[in-house]
Order: C-alpha cells, then structure tokens, then sequence
C-alpha cells in the first residue's frame, strides 16, 4: 500500500467516526424511507396517534374521508411522558402523516384535523 491510499483510508476512517449516529436515529431514517417508500407507491396509511383516554371528537367521519380517498387508518397508542429517545419513536407514521399531509392541502387546501400527537397538547 503506497502512502497516498493509505492517507485516503485514514481520512476516511476519521470522517466515519465523526458521524455517528445512535442505533435510534439509524432505524429512524430507514423507517423514515420506508414511509417515502410506500407513499410513492401509493400505499397511504393515516396513523391516529392516541392513548391517556383521550378521544378527538369527529373520529369515525375522519376515518370515512380519509377512507374515501384510499387512506387506511390505524390507531397507535402512545403516552404524554417524554422519554430519552422520544424523537426517534414512531418515525414512519410521522413521516406517512406529514407526506398525506402534504397532498391533502393541495386537494382540500386545509390540514387534516389531526396533528401527530395532539392529544398531548391539550393535557393539564
């Protein structure tokens, strides 16, 4: 191995160890790019955020929209306590709800009535 390819290789072992990233945020991403995934396929799925006993008024006529327009629901229980890697949970139904979100503005040019966790904003 001559001098050049070996600096090559040094720099970029230096560089990959700059960047890591923790077992969370990697099954984030690719959770994330399952979601782009499927929606580019067209396989919509509305995930409804939900738990702590609370219910959106409205449920049941949302479901039939979204149903109308060839998005399947499902419901995902979650809590209000914030843990450590919190942000890295539930990453492709955030991003399948935020790329519905997106097409359905342009079709209804308003946001579906839902936010991802919206029953926890509302907790005293």
């Amino acid at each position: 191995m001559n001098i050049r390819s070996a600096f090559s290789l040094a720099a970029i072992a230096i560089l990959s160890c700059s960047q890591k990233k923790n077992g969370y945020e990697i099954d984030c991403n690719f959770e994330k790019k399952q979601a782009q995934n499927q929606f580019n396929y067209k396989n919509y799925t509305w995930t409804i955020f939900s738990g702590s006993g609370h219910d959106y008024l409205g449920e049941e006529e949302f479901k039939k929209l979204l149903k109308q327009n060839n998005i399947n629901t499902r419901e995902l229980l979650t809590s209000c306590l914030i843990l450590p890697n919190d942000q890295y949970q539930n990453c492709g139904e955030i991003e399948m709800n935020r790329l519905i979100t997106k097409i359905w503005k342009r079709l209804y040019r308003f946001p579906p009535v839902y936010s991802q966790t919206g029953f926890c904003e509302n907790t005293s």
